[in-house]
């Protein structure tokens, strides 16, 4: 007995003008990382990137492993993961710089001093000593103290850099790099504060938000994902949003609980958002739904008949 194509795969077609490549079939990630600037998406192009960024014993990382693997069989990996956060209560601006100079280098300094505005007033730091610091984190704290209530610092060991967050929280909280001062010697770039990640303060924002700011963020993706186990609430809120996007984007939805193990049961999450338009419904760990959104990725639109489908894929060492 056959099986009719129309149960494995149901394609809308779409023209790409002349001359144009369309978009890249790139995945997103929605986290909840407090590493990750708010309101801006960040790219990774590799696994071993994604460790350096967020720790190798972060789900980050983990999942990212079986992003970029994809299906064992696939003629092409997958060349962007992108990462946005989602954020869920109001968070406050910070600035993590680059890697500082070295210890020895800044017990030297005795008399330093740096400019930095925060939530729009200039913080004149001077007279900062380091000569008596054992550690990066004794330099932190130096710099914390005489930040005072402007905000606060704090060393970055994964990043070897110094981190340097507003006291407060909302839109209203922001921050810019560090500048020479007014006077005294300038060690701000020795500090690695006049480069680096800038993150603005932000509002608490609702998943339908998260994800309209992540497309005016960047826009060259299409599938994505939520990195913790979302709610069933969450869940309606992404795939309302998804639906109302037409074909442009895929959700998928990872579900394990016990109802999606029951025949026919209408109880089961995937039932229930049967109807929504580019929802992925999968049973199982958030691992195979990054392979499921790897696959997407890794598929070569310049190759004669590159189009696949996912059925019956699989990668080496992910149980189903």
């Amino acid at each position: 007995m056959t099986i009719p194509a129309s149960q494995l795969v149901d394609i809308t077609s779409r023209v790409i003008g002349g001359g144009l490549s369309g978009l890249e079939f790139a995945g997103t990630f929605l986290s909840k990382s407090t590493r990750l600037p708010a309101g801006t998406a960040v790219p990774f192009y590799s696994q071993s990137a994604v460790g350096e960024y967020f720790g190798t014993a972060s789900n980050e990382y983990k999942l990212a492993g079986n992003y970029f693997q994809a299906d064992s069989n696939s003629s092409r990996k997958p060349n962007t993961l992108w990462f946005y956060r989602f954020v869920e209560s109001a968070t406050a601006a910070f600035l993590r710089g680059v890697p500082s100079a070295k210890l020895d280098t800044l017990k030297a300094i005795t008399n330093g001093a740096f400019s930095i505005k925060i939530d729009g007033t200039t913080k004149a730091l001077a007279s900062l000593d380091f000569s008596s610091a054992t550690s990066y984190t004794d330099v932190a704290t130096v710099i914390d103290t005489a930040l005072s209530t402007a905000g606060d610092c704090a060393w970055d060991s994964l990043t070897q850099a110094f981190v340097i967050t507003s006291a407060t929280t909302g839109a209203e909280s922001t921050i810019e790099y560090a500048t020479a001062p007014a006077s005294g010697v300038d060690i701000s770039a020795t500090l690695g504060l006049t480069a680096g990640t800038l993150s603005q303060g932000s509002d608490a924002k609702s998943l339908t938000q998260c994800m309209e700011d992540c497309v005016n963020s960047n826009a060259n993706f299409w599938s994505f994902m939520p990195l913790w186990d979302e709610t069933t609430t969450e869940a309606f809120e992404l795939a309302d949003w998804c639906n109302n996007q037409g074909v442009r984007f895929l959700y998928v939805m990872v579900d394990d609980s016990s109802d999606a193990l029951v025949a026919n049961s209408v109880a089961c999450l995937a039932y229930q958002l049967k109807d929504y338009i580019g929802v992925c419904p999968i049973y199982n760990t958030k691992n195979v739904g990054a392979m499921a959104m790897g696959i997407g990725a890794s598929i070569d639109t310049a190759q004669f008949e590159g189009r696949k489908t996912w059925a019956y894929k699989a990668q080496t060492g992910l149980a189903f």
